[in-house]
């Protein structure tokens, strides 16, 4: 396991946008949820007692 100092430095070193995972702007990720946020069935109502 690789010990949160590794990170601390990697971030430290190279910054957030030289990591691997990072992007401006998730185009894919966003594409993903905007197609299913429009077809997401809400919640049935709760009945109040």
């Amino acid at each position: 396991m690789i010990h949160p100092q590794h990170w601390d430095a990697a971030y430290q070193a190279d910054g957030p946008a030289d990591v691997s995972w990072f992007q401006v702007r998730p185009a894919i990720s966003l594409e993903l949820i905007a197609s299913t946020a429009s077809t997401a069935v809400p919640p049935a109502p709760r009945n109040s007692i």
